[in-house]
């Protein structure tokens, strides 16, 4: 049967000179935060969270694909009212509505700019929505308008109908609990008394007169007749904040907190904790799901989900990979690469190889109880890594063995950064605060066997960052906008001015006189000089920029806790870089101009295989669904980037149309494995105006067709 899917809406993004395209690597599916999941039977399920992100399995969680919306910012609210018909909820007043399972989400008008974090429907076409700023939305006619009713000025995180109109809205402020009622489809609200100040973060009701609410410092109160009283249950002492409630009967029911699932039989009469198996704490548990079976889900920090499949007595994760926050990566070449972390969210610091270009990582074998912050290799063989307390790993063999060769007596002082001049010549920057900075600098001379302090002229400053462009030249940069470079191979050093004081995070030189530096406030400055003087570049964001990459004069990364930003004309102009996550990148490294990586907290590892060219890539990630995204950028001139994803070996066809339907080009047309892959239209010799682009793909015996509008603006 052939399925044709036009979507109605064009996502606009504002970098028109061109964008790399990003795809997760680590952990999988990813680990952005994830506010909701619900489960439409034991295979059908999709989750949301920050980053704009929704995600879905059609089997349970062992695969994963990923449906990127228009918005980097949080989603909060997830509801379907069947398999086909969903709607998510976020930040600035956005609502994305699908109609074929996900495949598509077409932005609603929701008529305010606050979150919204809550939604629920009774049927296909009469929904609420609850807003941060007192307010509760609905619609009629499935999300085609909607209109406001102001409750109260409290912050409502759920809502929630025991019939067509009969409704509940919890939330609060605080110190202050609120739960309200309707019983006329949410005209006219009225304010329940439920005997406690606990901020609510989730209501639910099994039928017309039960139900619970539960939220901070482990409140759960009950109600048995619809809402006139409501009674404290107890779930032990403590402060856990407790973010969801579900049930699947008036006995039943689950709650989810931080770091803790719990569990009762009796409706409430007891609560018990249940072990969950995760071996460190830090975790919240944000999104919980039940289904009939009853399959139990949750979801929440760092892109967690786990599942349970014997009434939440045995929990299993479905992510696979790292969660450690990760501070420096650094490839060798296209296959082998590393990267290093501190104060992992599931774990110890780490040490992390690939050898699959990213595909997979598996963790090395370093002493224990170390917090690393960088990590560079001189060669295949020869690597260091340094980080808290001073101390300096070295592996001669790739990393099947770390040593370690240097460690501090005071757990304060750092090392942020570590280069080679040479195979035998390499350096560790650091430095420590007490009321003021002071430096920490040692070097190598053997390869790393032995390091010794080198002096040097200021150290009142914190080092950050250090490269070498040839194994003469060097500089290093740190707090204060302080910057030292040597000219000899690190025997002598030397202060340069940059020209601020604002803390520096990066230098990076492309040869010995050409070269960047990147800081808080959105800082970047470059030289043609050799630091003898450097020039303003304007960034275009406020946030902390850690890292700074150029792969020629012309393109370069820099990223920080705002993303990624992108030039491609050496700085003069730089755009922001589009990234589906909201986790502070650390680190990057390119090893060519098309090919690089970023590395972040909770174990983030994203690719990009078009930094330049916009070359097709494969992902990882096999895909469950067949998935056409919008093209980057939209509008276009004259050439645009189109992602797609392939579910299963298929015969894959993309065509370009203009807008009387005639045929102008032909993208792909070839048998494929799974994946994601990118094609590029080049529009040079057509006019401006809008196009569409269709995917057709035949597998098991089904055309499956997806058709997109792009708009090509000269």
């Amino acid at each position: 049967m052939k399925r044709v899917i036009l979507i109605l809406a064009i996502f606009i993004y504002s970098n028109a000179s061109g964008q790399s395209l990003w795809f997760w690597q680590n952990p999988v599916p990813q680990s952005n935060y994830m506010y909701n999941i619900q489960a439409l039977n034991d295979n059908l399920i999709f989750s949301v969270g920050q980053g704009g992100i929704i995600q879905k399995t059609t089997n349970g969680g062992t695969n994963w694909s990923l449906y990127p919306t228009e918005i980097t910012s949080e989603l909060r609210g997830l509801y379907f009212v069947d398999n086909s018909t969903g709607f998510v909820t976020g930040a600035s007043g956005k609502i994305f509505k699908t109609t074929n399972s996900g495949v598509n989400w077409v932005q609603q008008t929701s008529g305010v700019t606050v979150t919204l974090n809550s939604v629920y429907f009774r049927n296909s076409n009469t929904g609420w929505i609850s807003v941060s700023n007192g307010a509760c939305l609905k619609t009629t006619n499935g999300g085609n308008n909607w209109t406001s009713t102001t409750v109260s000025t409290h912050d409502f995180r759920s809502v929630y109908f025991s019939d067509d109109n009969t409704g509940y809205i919890a939330g609060g402020a605080s110190g202050v609990s609120a739960v309200y009622k309707t019983t006329n489809g949410g005209n006219n609200w009225t304010a329940l008394n439920t005997g406690t100040s606990s901020f609510f973060y989730s209501i639910i009701f099994v039928n017309n007169n039960t139900g619970w609410a539960a939220g901070q410092n482990q409140t759960v109160v009950k109600t048995t007749d619809g809402g006139a009283n409501w009674t404290a249950q107890n779930t032990g002492t403590g402060t856990i904040w407790l973010w969801n409630v579900r049930f699947i009967n008036e006995n039943t029911g689950w709650i989810s907190g931080s770091d803790n699932i719990f569990k009762t039989t009796n409706g409430g009469t007891n609560w018990n904790k249940i072990s969950v198996g995760l071996p460190v704490t830090g975790f919240n548990f944000s999104g919980l799901t039940v289904t009939s079976t009853p399959l139990i889900l949750a979801t929440g920090t760092a892109g967690m989900i786990i599942k349970s499949t014997n009434l939440g007595d045995n929990w299993n994760s479905l992510q696979t990979g790292t969660t450690d926050n990760l501070s420096g990566i650094y490839f060798i070449n296209q296959s082998t690469g590393y990267v290093c972390g501190y104060y992992g969210v599931i774990g110890n610091s780490s040490i992390h190889k690939t050898t699959d270009g990213g595909n997979t990582w598996i963790g090395q074998n370093i002493p224990s109880g170390q917090n690393l912050y960088d990590i560079k290799f001189y060669d295949s063989n020869l690597g260091f890594a340094a980080g808290r307390g001073l101390k300096i790993l070295v592996t001669t063999n790739g990393g099947t063995n770390w040593m370690l060769n240097y460690s501090g007596s005071t757990a304060s002082e750092e090392f942020q950064a570590v280069a080679f001049a040479d195979a035998n010549t390499g350096f560790a920057a650091g430095g420590y605060f007490n009321t003021s900075y002071y430096s920490r600098f040692y070097k190598t001379t053997n390869s790393g066997t032995n390091w010794f302090s080198v002096n040097l002229a200021d150290t009142a400053v914190s080092l950050y960052s250090i490269q070498f462009p040839n194994t003469l030249t060097g500089y290093a940069c740190g707090t204060s906008g302080k910057i030292i470079k040597t000219n000899d191979g690190g025997n002598n050093w030397s202060s340069i001015s940059s020209g601020t004081t604002t803390d520096l995070r990066c230098v990076h030189f492309i040869n010995p006189l050409t070269g960047w530096i990147s800081g808080l406030s959105g800082l970047i400055r470059k030289t043609t000089d050799g630091g003898n003087t450097w020039s303003v570049q304007t960034s275009g964001t406020t946030g902390g920029l850690t890292s700074i990459v150029f792969t020629n004069e012309n393109l370069g990364y820099a990223s920080g806790n705002l993303g990624v930003i992108r030039t491609s004309n050496g700085g003069i102009n730089w755009t922001n870089d589009f990234i589906q996550a909201s986790i502070p990148v650390n680190s990057m490294h390119f090893i060519n101009e098309n090919t690089g990586w970023i590395a972040g907290n909770s174990g983030m590892i994203m690719k990009t295989t078009s930094g330049a060219t916009g070359v097709p890539e494969i992902s990882a990630l096999n895909p469950v669904d067949f998935i056409l995204l919008q093209n980057f950028p939209n509008p276009f001139n004259p050439s645009t980037v189109i992602r797609f994803q392939v579910r299963g070996n298929s015969d894959v066809l993309i065509k370009v149309y203009d807008n009387g339907g005639r045929e102008v080009q032909t993208l792909v047309n070839e048998r494929m494995q799974p994946g994601t892959y990118e094609t590029t239209f080049d529009g040079s010799g057509l006019s401006s105006g809008v196009y569409f682009y269709r995917l057709t793909a035949n597998a098991d015996g089904r055309e499956n067709v997806i058709t997109k509008k792009m708009l090509m603006i000269k």
